[in-house]
């Protein structure tokens, strides 16, 4: 799970009619829906940012699917899909055991901060995530997710052996 794409991220216009439409042709059943996530310490191109967003989390066959609805208006990288469309692909993800040095190693091969937030409760359970944007090639963010500590890693194995 560890330096490899795990997650494929979409925002949706309406989280319940996305999982319902996921379910029925794609077969992913088991959906966890977390709402009202807030996002800590959240930048979006440099400025901070209030970020609320609800998400459903489901996997098939080990890659996780997210979908992602934004609760507030603002700037933020979950805009919602052009009117009349049900979602559009927001990002890959993937974990790195050492967080900076894979933001490090991204930036140099040309990609660029888009969104940095922090999620979790307490401080010390607190993990990082960032999306970086290939700006030579913009067809979606690349999210690294700290898996230390492992508070988002446990999280993502539950919802791979559901």
């Amino acid at each position: 799970m560890i330096n490899k794409i795990i997650e494929l991220g979409y925002v949706v216009s309406d989280l319940d009619v996305a999982i319902a439409y996921f379910k029925k042709n794609f077969l992913i059943d088991n959906f966890a829906i977390s709402e009202n996530l807030q996002l800590n310490k959240a930048r979006y191109l440099g400025s901070s940012v209030d970020v609320q967003i609800d998400i459903a989390m489901g996997s098939s066959g080990g890659m996780v699917i997210e979908l992602i609805q934004q609760q507030r208006e603002g700037d933020s990288p979950f805009h919602r899909p052009k009117p009349g469309e049900l979602f559009t692909f927001n990002h890959w993800s993937m974990f790195s055991e050492n967080f900076d040095s894979a933001v490090e190693n991204y930036m140099r091969l040309g990609w660029q901060e888009v969104f940095y937030a922090e999620v979790g409760g307490k401080r010390d359970d607190s993990a990082r995530l960032i999306y970086l944007e290939d700006k030579a090639n913009p067809v979606g963010y690349l999210e690294i997710m700290d898996a230390s500590p492992p508070t988002l890693l446990n999280v993502y194995e539950e919802i791979i052996n559901k």
